[in-house]
């Protein structure tokens, strides 16, 4: 429930916002120019819809715009919707929108933002750090989705769209050369193999990408890229109402990317530094006696079958299915000291089916649908210890399998009440089952230790994820909303941990936004203020020897959105990406497992993990046409405010304010398919880091996490057709 105080904040802020805005709408009308903003189609809602005539926070991005931005992956997101960041730590991404993320870094977990490509969920983070190729366009719901997309969606979806097989014959390429040695090429070809009946696409992605940093214990380059993806999709007009859209896609990364960096010792001196060895010799670099790898492999295929029954009721089945197996190899200690050589696998399948009817009429719009998922997944994390005080044959060892099964029924109704005014109701009851089969193993030979631990485990979680709604047009091109949702993560067993069974996580949202189209179709303004109340929030906290999950009791958080695109000329647009975020857990008492002597914590009043109070992106772009053609110009300033990476708000996990830079110069002739860029991307080579998070004291508390690219650069050439 809306406590007072913050209630208050809250509806001050949306009727700030709502005065600013109606004072902004014009009362005139005039002819108008030649440039205007484009208008935005999303399926936020199942359905393809105006952006600005639905009541979500919602950002797009289409191919045009992440080409123009040098976005070719998640991670290249963070700033460009507001409250977004993507980051990456050994490997795994981590999506935080307003604050809701992938908090911990072990095998098993699971985000609070779904993510998914073409309708069908990608539940490994692992597998979702596949780079963006023959993208159609990308979009970013923001808040909990726990009626439409239901399970581990209390922060938001990502929606990623690709290429549709068309009537018409289109090509598309592009190659990319950077420092670094840098290579990337992409190719997407699609059209009819029988007319009016059956359509095909198909595209290809590779890169090679020397290291940003070296292992000076062996000189071999880490950070670097070596990937390969493919996707194939045939499409069936079986009927002039029926369609079959089968797909497949594969992708592959054999490097040593995703290092595991060491940023010093949080206090005192690293133990692999007591004991003789050398730290690492730069910002970039480490030094590890462990050969730093990463080998992942992921595919799937999907089945999209649509039917429309008639002019008001349309059906559809998705079918989809993931493959994962990866095996990433670190070291964590930080030196070159024999230490904590870790191996992590996961291999796992799933699988998942969902039936939707959409029933629309003059008045009413809805979709009803039912939901399957199935998962199995198998991981292990080894570590043989290899201080000098220890033997052959110490061992820490996590490993199991996890099965999880999920049903769902939901539903979601708006009714036009007048030709102004519509009202939505929707609510998703979600069952889920996990068991596990694990166990744990510690063996210190020295001290006559063997621990074995059979861990197994079952649990089923259910709930009811109810969404209301109400938007007000005040014009043809300005409307109002708020909208009342709640948000559900589900509870989780970690394969292999000693961690009891978690509670799942719940939250209530209560959001208010304005989005309008003023000025002739020139400026473009959407606003948002939000507040959410939490319930067992999922916390990443170090336990003895591994990283697990824990439910923080309470949290509240409470924020302010703005996008703004205005075209100042027809050739010239400024845009502006602002998010605001004031969050803070109300209730909490742990112990700190680094200090466990200071007992009981209340960690009351401290910001949730990864939450910066401010991030920005202001952008220009501007059009210089001439006889040759176009010269296109962009530059993308992007800041983030101070972020803490633990809960216990600690300047050495942390990361202070900090900005990136980005430039891009775009020649595109006059009459012709090709175009050719310069681009430059944090143009002052700042260093930051991304994730830093403290770790065992048996290696003298190293902190441990991933740091941003340097300074890169290079050149595009892009065919389209």
């Amino acid at each position: 429930m809306l406590k007072s105080g913050n209630c208050a904040k809250f509806l001050v802020m949306f009727s700030c916002m709502s005065l600013f805005m109606l004072d902004a709408v014009p009362t005139y009308s005039q002819e108008k120019d030649k440039g205007v903003l484009e208008e935005v189609i999303v399926t936020a809602q199942r359905r393809s819809e105006n952006l600005q005539d639905i009541p979500l926070a919602v950002t797009s991005f289409s191919a045009t715009n992440l080409n123009d931005k040098g976005v070719y992956d998640l991670f290249g997101l963070t700033s460009l919707a507001p409250n977004l960041d993507v980051v990456q730590n050994n490997g795994r991404v981590k999506v935080f929108i307003r604050g809701i993320g992938l908090t911990l870094d072990n095998s098993g977990s699971e985000g609070a933002v779904a993510v998914h490509q073409d309708g069908v969920v990608i539940a490994y983070p692992n597998s979702q750090g596949t780079s963006f190729y023959d993208i159609e366009r990308i979009e970013v719901l923001r808040g909990p989705q726990g009626t439409l997309f239901g399970r581990n969606a209390t922060g938001g979806t990502l929606n990623i769209i690709t290429r549709a097989p068309t009537e018409e014959v289109k090509v598309n390429a592009r190659a990319n050369f950077g420092n670094y040695a840098s290579r990337e090429f992409e190719v997407g070809v699609g059209g009819p193999l029988v007319k009016d009946k059956l359509l095909a696409r198909a595209a290809f992605y590779k890169v090679d990408r020397d290291g940003f940093g070296k292992n000076s214990f062996d000189g071999e380059d880490i950070d670097d890229r070596d990937e390969i993806a493919a996707r194939g999709k045939l499409k069936w007009q079986v009927t002039d109402d029926l369609s079959v859209v089968a797909a497949i896609d594969y992708w592959d990364a054999d490097d040593s990317g995703a290092v595991v960096h060491t940023f010093g010792s949080a206090f005192g001196e690293l133990q692999g530094v007591v004991e003789g060895g050398s730290g690492k010799p730069s910002f970039r670099d480490i030094a590890s006696e462990t050969e730093e790898s990463r080998d992942m492999r992921t595919y799937g295929y999907s089945l999209d079958i649509t039917y429309e029954i008639n002019e008001n009721f349309t059906f559809k089945s998705l079918t989809g299915y993931r493959d994962e197996h990866s095996v990433k190899k670190s070291q964590y200690d930080g030196t070159d000291n024999p230490g904590w050589p870790s191996t992590n696998i996961n291999s796992g399948v799933h699988w998942s089916q969902e039936f939707q009817l959409n029933w629309d009429t003059d008045r009413i719009n809805s979709v009803f649908g039912l939901y399957y998922f199935d998962d199995d997944v198998f991981v292990t994390n080894t570590v043989p210890f290899e201080f000098a005080i220890n033997l052959p044959g110490d061992i820490f060892d996590e490993r199991g399998h996890a099965k999880t099964e999920a049903y769902a029924a939901f539903g979601s109704v708006t009714w036009a009440a007048t030709e102004r005014l519509n009202l939505t109701a929707g609510v998703r009851y979600s069952e889920e089952k996990r068991t596990t089969e694990s166990s744990f193993q510690l063996r210190i030979q020295l001290f006559g230790l063997d621990l074995f631990l059979p861990l197994n485990n079952k649990r089923t979680y259910d709930a009811w994820t109810p969404r209301f709604s109400i938007d007000y047009a005040l014009t043809d091109d300005s409307m109002v909303y708020f909208t009342a949702s709640r948000g559900f993560k589900s509870g989780q067993i970690l394969p292999g941990n000693t961690a009891p069974p978690l509670n799942p996580e719940f939250i209530w949202s209560y959001e208010g936004g304005i989005k309008s189209v003023l000025f002739d179709d020139r400026l473009k303004a959407n606003l948002s203020a939000f507040y959410y109340d939490y319930t067992d929030l999922q916390v990443s906290q170090l336990l003895g020897l591994s990283f697990t999950l824990t439910n923080a009791a309470a949290a509240e958080a409470i924020g302010v959105e703005a996008e703004l695109a205005y075209l100042l000329t027809e050739n010239t647009q400024l845009e502006l990406v602002y998010g605001f975020l004031d969050n803070e857990f109300t209730e909490f008492y742990t112990q700190d497992p680094i200090f466990p002597e200071l007992g009981l914590l209340n960690l009351k009043g401290n910001p949730l993990p990864n939450s910066p109070k401010h991030m920005f992106t202001a952008s220009a772009s501007h059009t210089l046409p001439t006889t040759l053609g176009d010269f296109d110009v962009r530059v993308d300033w992007r800041w983030r405010d101070t972020a803490y990476f633990d809960p216990y708000k600690r300047e050495v996990a942390s990361q202070d304010s900090y900005s990136n830079v980005s430039m891009r110069g775009t020649f595109q002739p006059r009459n012709q398919n090709w175009s050719i860029s310069a681009w430059v991307t944090n143009l002052t080579d700042k260093k930051a880091y991304i994730t830093n998070y403290i770790s065992l004291a048996s290696g003298g508390f190293p902190r441990n996490g991933d740091i941003n690219d340097p300074r890169t650069y290079g050149i595009e050439l892009r065919y389209e057709m």
